[in-house]
Parts: structure tokens; sequence; C-alpha cells
């Protein structure tokens, strides 16, 4: 990884420079995926399905029903 960043730094093309920052300002997050294989996927799916109930509640004004459909 580390051999890729330093090519994409020396090559001056703006958008590999731009990436290669971006992976290493990320890295340990990057590799800390490879020690523990935890994801947050499950917990961002159930405020998606959250936040699509409240748009589709929106106007309505009754807070006791929303909470039951929570």
């Amino acid at each position: 990884m580390l051999d890729w960043i330093r090519q994409a730094q020396e090559s001056k093309v703006q958008q590999l420079v731009k990436m290669a920052a971006t992976i290493m300002a990320h890295r340990t997050g990057i590799l800390a995926w490879y020690d523990c294989h935890i994801s947050t996927g499950k917990v961002e799916g159930i405020n998606n399905k959250i936040k699509v109930m409240k748009r589709t509640a929106y106007g309505f004004r009754d807070e006791h029903y929303f909470k039951l459909r929570l």
C-alpha cells in the first residue's frame, strides 16, 4: 500500500495525489479492518430506515404513532 501511495504522490496527477492523501488519512481505520472484522453496516441500515420513516411521516401530528412504527 505504501508503495502505491509513494508512486501516486510522485506521479503529480492531481486525482492520484488527492486519493493517496485520503488513503493516508484513513490508513489506521483501513488497516484495522484486517485486525478486527467489525462493520457498522447493520446500524447504518437501521438508521437509514428510521430516516425514511421520518420522511414519509412528515406532516403527521401523532408522535405516538411514529414511536410505535419505530
